[in-house]
């Protein structure tokens, strides 16, 4: 069974996107994707040349056109069909387990992550939360080891 994710892009107050992932979105894979990708940037207003894979994000509407089309090309490839939609602002009930936000907050891509129920699971910069899903990965392979799994 896949496990579903939103991505929810916010901008201030407003979404301005959800991306559906429709499988691997547990935070040990689509959270350490997410992560790896936005940490260490900025997002600013407004770039100046030269610009390279390194530049900082020119807004959160730049932010989130380039993290979904790094999510969709390390998933499936950007040509290939599905693993990851794009809905409009405000989509849930799409059988989610996991919901990312992704915001900004002291010119840093600021991430949130709950649970399908609503539950906050943890919150930070990228790379806090980056180093909190790597542990989540760590955790989960420790239980499988110990056969001790819970559902």
């Amino acid at each position: 069974m896949s496990t579903r994710a939103l991505v929810v892009f916010v901008d201030g107050e407003t979404e301005i996107a959800v991306a559906y992932q429709h499988g691997d979105g547990y935070p040990s894979w689509l959270g350490v994707k997410l992560c790896e990708y936005l940490k260490g940037k900025d997002i600013v207003n407004g770039i100046s040349s030269p610009r390279d894979a390194g530049s900082p994000f020119n807004g959160i509407n730049d932010l989130a056109i380039r993290t979904l089309y790094a999510l969709k090309a390390g998933h499936s490839g950007p040509d290939m069909p599905g693993g990851l939609y794009l809905y409009p602002p405000r989509t849930r009930d799409m059988d989610e387990e996991f919901v990312y936000y992704v915001s900004e907050r002291d010119g840093k891509p600021y991430v949130k992550v709950f649970d399908g129920a609503k539950n906050p699971l943890f919150e930070g910069s990228a790379a806090q939360v980056l180093r909190r899903c790597k542990r989540e990965t760590a955790a989960a392979l420790l239980t499988l080891r110990k056969g001790s799994v819970t559902k």
